[in-house]
């Protein structure tokens, strides 16, 4: 099975739009997505097939996870247990049975891939970028930050910058 999923940005008047296009035997052969799945006006920051590329989790101002064959809407998590603000990655363990995801909302939590429940909720002193679940120990690696835009070249002192 050879697919590819692309994003699209909510810009110029577009919704945030996920398409899957079919690859068959020659990468060049589809020119038309297998489907797409409209994901609305806000911004979809990222998208990761499971493991047996039957679903594809996303991840925006919610997390939610989409059939691969049907493009229906299988789980979604939104307020609550979800993040309070811009969801700005998915990583998921080595067997697939957990994933993490990080967030603006200076969180990173730990879920369930099977049913979408929150298992542990970390709590930055900054809006985090990314995380990663080590594939050997029980730790949880992450990058954060003011996003790059929001940072100057003012100097404050020698270990700051003004914003």
């Amino acid at each position: 099975d050879k697919s590819m999923l692309t994003l699209t940005d909510n810009i110029r008047g577009q919704e945030s739009t996920l398409r899957i296009f079919d690859l068959g035997k020659d990468i060049g052969e589809s020119k038309e997505p297998k489907w797409k799945y409209v994901y609305g006006k806000k911004k979809l920051s990222k998208a990761k097939f499971s493991p047996l590329n039957d679903k594809v989790y996303l991840s925006g101002d919610r997390l939610s996870v989409v059939d691969v064959e049907t493009s229906k809407q299988l789980m979604s998590v939104s307020g609550g247990s979800a993040h309070q603000k811009q969801i700005n990655d998915i990583s998921f363990s080595t067997e697939y049975g957990m994933f993490c995801t990080a967030s603006d909302d200076y969180t990173v939590k730990l879920w369930d891939a099977r049913n979408l429940k929150l298992i542990k909720s970390f709590q930055s002193n900054v809006p985090l970028r990314s995380a990663a679940l080590s594939p050997l120990l029980p730790h949880i690696a992450t990058a954060g930050g003011p996003p790059s835009m929001n940072v100057t070249t003012s100097r404050v002192n020698q270990t700051q910058f003004a914003t």
